[in-house]
């Protein structure tokens, strides 16, 4: 339900019912939730923008598995965006999105490790050939 009030599908998308939806499927358990309520928090466009309350979300769908969390919150460690800067941290997140197939993530590595210093580079290219 929360999908289609979010695009719109039965009429004109309704993002802050879509967002009560999801928050009740990701406190019920549902992983795909938890990252959907992640991107609400990271947009701000239903709620105030809250990129450590996203951060926070998209940790409960990696805890569950979801690899476009994986991604997400690898990127944001990689930048310190909503969380402290954590490079090997956000080099495993990335790797364990790749690893359960998120085709999404090799630009993401890319832009990653185009943006490192040489001395950072060496223990992030490590982790991602775990």
């Amino acid at each position: 339900m929360g999908l289609a009030l979010y695009s719109g599908a039965h009429g004109a998308p309704d993002l802050a019912e879509a967002l009560r939806w999801f928050r009740s499927a990701a406190e019920a358990g549902k992983p795909e939730a938890a990252f959907n309520d992640g991107t609400f928090y990271d947009d701000g466009a239903v709620v105030p923008k809250d990129e450590a309350k996203a951060a926070e979300w998209y940790g409960k769908a990696v805890e569950a598995g979801v690899p476009a969390a994986m991604r997400t919150l690898g990127l944001m460690l990689a930048t310190g965006r909503g969380v402290p800067r954590d490079l090997r941290g956000g080099a495993e997140m990335l790797r364990l999105a790749r690893e359960e197939g998120d085709t999404d993530v090799e630009e993401d590595v890319r832009q990653f490790l185009e943006g490192l210093t040489p001395d950072e580079r060496a223990p992030v290219e490590a982790e991602l050939r775990r």
